[in-house]
């Protein structure tokens, strides 16, 4: 499984930064619920669409090597 740009820049696995992605989507829906049940949906919602617009536009690295050979920013900052 290759890492995602977001997994490399903290340096965490896939599957926790996924797994947390959706604990908190879960969560924030389950106490929303109360308010209303269109809240609870929109939030849903948008938590999709939030995810597979970062799954779109943010490019699959191989390593965290190769993250920090793109992130010129980061490189900078360790100077």
């Amino acid at each position: 499984m290759r890492p995602r740009l977001l997994s490399a820049a903290t340096e965490a696995n896939v599957a926790w930064v996924r797994a947390i992605y959706v604990a908190v989507t879960l969560v924030g829906g389950a106490l929303l619920a109360p308010l209303s049940d269109y809240v609870m949906l929109i939030f849903f919602g948008l938590s999709v669409l939030i995810y597979l617009t970062l799954s779109l536009l943010l490019p699959p690295v191989e390593s965290v090597a190769q993250y920090r050979r793109l992130s010129p920013r980061r490189n900078a900052a360790r100077r």
